[in-house]
């Protein structure tokens, strides 16, 4: 694979691409996800921390009025930008999370407390030899 395609890997998978059951994606917290190969493991990292934001946007806005389109007009998107990003059908960026969590506070943001944190924990990670996609 070239620089330039391993620069723009990501275009080909969508967060919730990594999981088993894609519609999970920033609903339940025990998602299943799929056992990826080394070279997508910052990817199922990326997907894993705008899992866990879109889980706590979720909680929280289970408690107030107006749900995703409210923080849409809050946060000036459209309701179905945001609730692809929400559900994993595009990516969400450091700024979009950043923007939720002002809106919501800041408890939406996952914190990470050791380098494991960072994906999946192995009871919700498939098995390398049960994996489907990716």
């Amino acid at each position: 694979m070239s620089a330039g395609r391993e620069r723009h890997e990501w275009v080909r998978y969508r967060p919730r691409d990594f999981l088993e059951a894609p519609g999970s994606f920033g609903r339940r917290p025990d998602a299943r996800w799929l056992a990826v190969p080394d070279a997508l493991r910052s990817l199922l990292a990326g997907a894993w921390l705008q899992h866990q934001a879109s889980l706590g946007v979720h909680f929280e806005l289970s408690s107030r009025r107006g749900g995703v389109a409210g923080l849409a007009r809050a946060l000036g998107k459209q309701s179905d930008y945001l609730r692809r990003k929400l559900n994993g059908e595009r990516w969400a960026n450091i700024r979009d999370i950043a923007a939720w969590a002002l809106e919501l506070g800041p408890g939406i943001m996952p914190v990470p407390r050791s380098p494991d944190d960072l994906l999946p924990p192995p009871e919700f990670t498939a098995r390398a030899d049960d994996a489907g996609r990716p």
